[in-house]
Order: C-alpha cells, then sequence, then structure tokens
C-alpha cells in the first residue's frame, strides 16, 4: 500500500524506476538547498517585483484572518508575485479571492471587470451559507476549492491527518477491556454542541435514545458530564490524543454531519476510526467511495429507522467475531485500506496548513496554464441534493420544520443574487431584500 505500489508491474519497468528514482533525489537536493539557504528567492526584495508593476496581484475581498494587510510577495512557480487584503488594488487584481463564510452579499467587487477571475473558498457545509448550494450563485465563480471532487482544487480528505492516522493501532482499546467498561457505559457516544442541524441529527439522536442507550457529552441531549481534564475548548482540539484516547472505550460513536453533501466528510467520520471505534454515519451519500474498506461503519441510511438500527447495533454488541470486522484498517496490518480511490487521493494530495495561502498561486497557476474567461464553476462544485433527505425516522421533527424555511428563502435569494450580478452593478442590502421579497410572494423561487 506504500508509495512504490503506483509504480510497480509491467507497465513502469525497471529502466524507469531507477529514473523517477534520480529525479525525486535531484527535486529533493533542490528543495533541501532552497529550504536551506539563507538568501530566500521571495526575501530579494530589491528583484522582487513592485506590487503597483506586477503583473499578478490577487486580492483577498473577504476577510480571511488577516484584514486588510499590506501587500506581501509571494512565490507561485517561479513568478514572484502580490497578495493583499488592500482593496485599493482592485484595479490592479487578476483575481479576487473570497472566503465563503465572510461574504456580505451587498458588498461585492461590482462592476465587475472583464476577465477578472472570483475564485471561493468553502470548506464548510451549507449550514453556513445556504445559497452556495444553487447554480445561481456558484456559477459566478471561475475556480472553487471546496469539499467537492469536482471542484477546481478539492478538499474532500481535508479532515484525514494521513492514511497511517487510519490503521496507527495506539488509541485502540483491546475488545476485552472495551466489553467490561460496558458495565459502567453505554455502546455509543455522542459528542455534539450544535444541535440544530441541517442533517436533523438532534432530532434522530432523540428518537435513537428510545431504542438504545447512548452516554451524550456536549450541549446536546447531554446526559453525562465530559472529564473535567477534557472541558477546556475540546471543540478546538477534535484531533487530541486524550479525545481520542477518550472515545476509544467506546465501541460506537453516532457520527452525523451537519449538512448533507457529496463528499462533504469532516471529522465525524475520521475521528472514529482512527480511535478505533465504529461510526454509526449519516451525511454525505457518496461516503462509500472514500470509506477505508468496505465494513469501515454502520451507516444510518441502510436501515429503515432508528429502532431497527437500534436492534442491530445490540446484536453487533454481543457477537465480537461480527464487531471486529469493522476494524480491519486496525487489526489487518498487511491491507488494512483497500479502497484504492481513497489510497490514490491521500497520495496525491497537497499538503498545507495554510488553506488561504495555499489558495492564492493554485488560482494564479491555473489561469496561467488556461484560459479562464470562458471556465466558470457549476452546481457540481458543491454539490448538495435538494431536496435535503433526510434519516428515516418515526415523526417529522422540529430541526427538519426549520430548514425548511431556511433553504425557501435561500433559494429566492439566489436568484435574486444571480439577477442583481448579471446586471453588474453596485447594489445596497435593502434593493436586495425587495427583489428577494419580490421572488418569494410571486412564487419565483
Amino acid at each position: 500500500m506504500g508509495i512504490w505500489r503506483h509504480f510497480k508491474g509491467r507497465n513502469f519497468p525497471f529502466a524507469k524506476r531507477v529514473l523517477l528514482l534520480l529525479t525525486l533525489l535531484v527535486g529533493f537536493a533542490i528543495t533541501w538547498l532552497i529550504n536551506t539557504s539563507s538568501f530566500h528567492i521571495w526575501a530579494r526584495k530589491k528583484y522582487a517585483p513592485n506590487p503597483d508593476s506586477s503583473p499578478c496581484v490577487v486580492l483577498w475581498w473577504t476577510d480571511n484572518g488577516l484584514g486588510k494587510y499590506e501587500p506581501r510577495p509571494i512565490l507561485c512557480g517561479y513568478n514572484a508575485c502580490f497578495s493583499t487584503g488592500d482593496r485599493r488594488y482592485l484595479s490592479r487584481a487578476k483575481a479576487i479571492l473570497f472566503y465563503g463564510s465572510n461574504v456580505q452579499w451587498n458588498d461585492l467587487p461590482l462592476p465587475r471587470k472583464p476577465g477578472q477571475i472570483w475564485a471561493l473558498l468553502h470548506e464548510e457545509s451549507p449550514r453556513n451559507v445556504p445559497v452556495f448550494m444553487y447554480e445561481d450563485i456558484i456559477q459566478h465563480f471561475n475556480y472553487t476549492s471546496t469539499f467537492s471532487r469536482y471542484s477546481d482544487f478539492r478538499l474532500t480528505t481535508r479532515e484525514l491527518p494521513s492514511l497511517q492516522a487510519i490503521v496507527d493501532p495506539r488509541f485502540v482499546v483491546p475488545l476485552g477491556r472495551k466489553n467490561v467498561a460496558r458495565a459502567n457505559l453505554a455502546p455509543a457516544i455522542f459528542l455534539q454542541s450544535d444541535c440544530l442541524t441541517m442533517s436533523a441529527r438532534t432530532d434522530y439522536v432523540v428518537e435513537l435514545m428510545k431504542y438504545l442507550s447512548i452516554d451524550s457529552y456536549g450541549d446536546c441531549l447531554k446526559n453525562r458530564e465530559i472529564p473535567e481534564s477534557l472541558q477546556t475548548d475540546f471543540l478546538n482540539h477534535l484531533y487530541s490524543n486524550s479525545i481520542k484516547r477518550f472515545i476509544g472505550q467506546y465501541k460506537f460513536m453516532i457520527s452525523i454531519e451537519n449538512g448533507i453533501c457529496e463528499d462533504y466528510i469532516t471529522e465525524k467520520y475520521w475521528r472514529p476510526l482512527i480511535a478505533g471505534v465504529v461510526p454509526i454515519y449519516f451525511g454525505s451519500p457518496t461516503i462509500r467511495d472514500w470509506e477505508p474498506h468496505n465494513r469501515s461503519a454502520i451507516y444510518i441510511s441502510d436501515f429503515e429507522g432508528p429502532k431497527e438500527l437500534a436492534k442491530y447495533i445490540l446484536e453487533l454488541d454481543r457477537n465480537d467475531t461480527e464487531y471486529v470486522k469493522y476494524l480491519r484498517h486496525k487489526y489487518n496490518q498487511i491491507n488494512p485500506v483497500t479502497n484504492e480511490r481513497l489510497s490514490d487521493e491521500m497520495f496525491l494530495r497537497t499538503e498545507t496548513v495554510d488553506l488561504f495561502a495555499n489558495l492564492e498561486c493554485q488560482v494564479l497557476e491555473a489561469m496561467w496554464a488556461q484560459t479562464p474567461k470562458s471556465k466558470m464553476a457549476n452546481r457540481l462544485h458543491y454539490n448538495c441534493p435538494l431536496p435535503i433527505p433526510y434519516p428515516a425516522m418515526e415523526s417529522q421533527q422540529l430541526e427538519i420544520n426549520f430548514w425548511k424555511d431556511i433553504i425557501l428563502k435561500s433559494s429566492c435569494l439566489s436568484k435574486a443574487l444571480n439577477e442583481l450580478l448579471h446586471i453588474n452593478r453596485n447594489f445596497t442590502q435593502k434593493e436586495l431584500d425587495q427583489l428577494t421579497d419580490y421572488k418569494a410572494k410571486n412564487e419565483l423561487c
């Protein structure tokens, strides 16, 4: 399963492998020389272009955590460019970058100049900005970086630290100890503090609790206190070793995303797998394309309702032989991950800590490689099914009714925005609200 798996076989003879190895060694040597030099290319200010004359300036129109920062040099390939949040450089910017969660629809760079590129970064689900579910909006961006596999710079596996994390046995609690712990613990753990989601997560767990004992921590349906050592800001340390050891005591974990989109997969899925716990999952409709092996999780959508799911979990809780089949990625060290799509994706994935800095060069390099004027995003770049699919429940609940109204309003908002963006002039929040209300009242959504 290692790196050489991609280069074995008759299609990759010995001579080519030697050439590849030499190429890699030369690449590593060059990288080492650059990184150890005290005279970096990007530090040569007297040779770098001034942002006022640079042919490649990128402008962050929305806040990316740095505010309206002064132009800073960035190195994209062999090209010295500049990134800034200073809107005075709008006329010089080759690309305008937006962070989805911070977009203000009445504050856009309009009128849009011919040939000026818009790029969207949004790793979150539509729970944050529902309007992105509609092609009326997403079509106005040339490039996107989202969770969708169809995005230009996809972030599908961003929440998975590495393949090694999945197979690492460090956090696995032996099955015998889990069975002993069952005297004081429920079969499943639920650890959530967002209690009003587009996936009806809380509503579903309420019904599941009628048939299955669940230890619930966090703010949603809490019936147990999380250990004091974990109470400090645990939501910002979702992959800490202490959290993994804590949830690793359990056999199952309720893992329901806060939004339902194809390829939107978060720590809800990956974290229990890393901790040696079986996820009880509902979320991405394409999750099986990314599972490590074909018994990685229990999928809520496979059951008629919470009662049937609870029955299966209780049967599995009593059957060690069947239960351990879900932990193949921990116990089968010869071939723990059988999903080649996942292996290939992780092999090719560009490692980055800063999504914002990464997008800057991704967009510029894509512009240099093609003609972006005719390239626009489409619905697949976000790819959330409508109407929203919900887990089967015995009765319709609060969350579903709440989000129905928001989804309808977002549809009207997307059509109003699309109309105003085609007019290509600045507009006020009042104008946007009036047009949205008009479309809603006249059933034009």
